[in-house]
Order: C-alpha cells, then structure tokens, then sequence
C-alpha cells in the first residue's frame, strides 16, 4: 500500500520523545534532573494534526517532568512515560479509543521503537535514526530529530489526507486552506515541504 494510502486511514500519531521530539542530547542537573530542548516548530505539527481532529500520544523509556508540561501544553492527553516495552502501551491506546492498528502512526528512532512500527499503519523514522529503524519505516524524515515539525517534520510526515504544500521561507506559517480543510487535508506556508512520501518542515509559530 502506497504511503499516501496509509496515510488516508490514520486517526492517531504515536511518538516517541528522545531522539524523535529532542535530538537525543540530555543535561543533567547536580539534583539529578534531566534537561532536554524541544523545538518550538514541533508545536506546530501538533497544531496542524489536532486542526484535522487526529489524536495524538506519547509513548517513551525515560521519564520526565519537563515532558509532563509540554504535553500539557500541547494538549496531548496519552502520555505514557518510563516504558520499556511499548507493544503492550500501544494496543492499550488503540483499544481504549476503538483504532485498528492501521489507523494509527508511529514515530521512532531507536530499536526500543520497532515493534510499535511494525504494527502500526505508517511508521515514520526521523533522518538520523537506527538503521533499522529506517528500514522498519514506511516514510523517513530528511531532517534530524527536532530540526522541526514530528521534530515537527516528523509529525507532519504522518498526517494523513493529503500533502504540505511547497513554500517560500518568510510565508505565513499557520495559513490552512479552506479547500483543503473542505477535502479533510491541510496544507501550511513553511520553509521546507513535507507529506506522506516526502519529508521535512518547518515554521516560524512558537507553540
């Protein structure tokens, strides 16, 4: 099945964090507490996918309280940290919201990821990730983790019904069609272009 295919069919995206949201880097705090930097673009992604009703979810190993507030405030209600085998987690989700596995996305990195992937409907891996997981991958990034947006170019992969239309850097960011949003597809000025089979993003919206 083509990717724009999938992609049609998914009601939800499910992420990882570090390595996908972040570039992988943490700073820990003499008290022990873990630092990470998210990219501001990747709020934009979230934006755009809660704009075309899908859900969204949070699936990662560590744990973390800065995590916890951008979550919230990004609206994303499915946080599910500290878990080590994600399998489990993700049908949990799928159940509780009555998805088929098809109809749901996922984006990784790492090994810890590929299980999730191989299940899911569409399984995107940021540019950088593990060999395997691109491989696992139904659609890559052609930018890092957090180079914006899910970071942002990585949610942006996987949204369904339809395509990021090319842009012009300098263009309104958060411009989304009304003929699009009438056919249930967005389309965002940004300074790169991304869709089902094509990747990248970016915008100048701080969410």
């Amino acid at each position: 099945m083509r990717n724009r295919a999938r992609a049609r069919r998914i009601k939800m995206i499910l992420m990882d964090v570090d390595g996908t949201l972040t570039d992988g880097t943490l700073a820990v705090l003499p008290d022990g507490e873990e630092i990470k930097a998210y990219n501001v673009k990747d709020g934009l992604g979230v934006l755009l996918a809660q704009l075309i009703d899908l859900k969204l979810g949070i699936i990662t190993g560590k744990r973390s309280q800065g995590l916890v507030r951008r979550a919230e405030r990004l609206k994303i209600a499915e946080l599910h940290q500290g878990v080590i085998d994600k399998k489990p987690v993700f049908d949990d989700i799928l159940k509780r919201h009555g998805l088929a596995p098809e109809e749901a996305a996922y984006i990784g990195d790492d090994i810890g990821d590929l299980e999730v992937m191989a299940a899911a409907g569409l399984a995107a891996a940021v540019a950088d990730a593990h060999k395997l997981v691109k491989k696992q991958a139904t659609t890559s990034a052609s930018s890092p983790a957090a180079g914006g947006p899910s970071g942002s170019s990585s949610i942006s992969s996987s949204t369904p019904r339809g395509r990021a239309t090319s842009s012009r850097p300098g263009s309104n960011a958060s411009s989304i069609e009304k003929s699009d949003r009438r056919q249930g597809r967005f389309s965002w000025r940004s300074t790169r272009t991304f869709s089902a089979n094509t990747t990248s993003g970016g915008s100048s919206t701080r969410t």
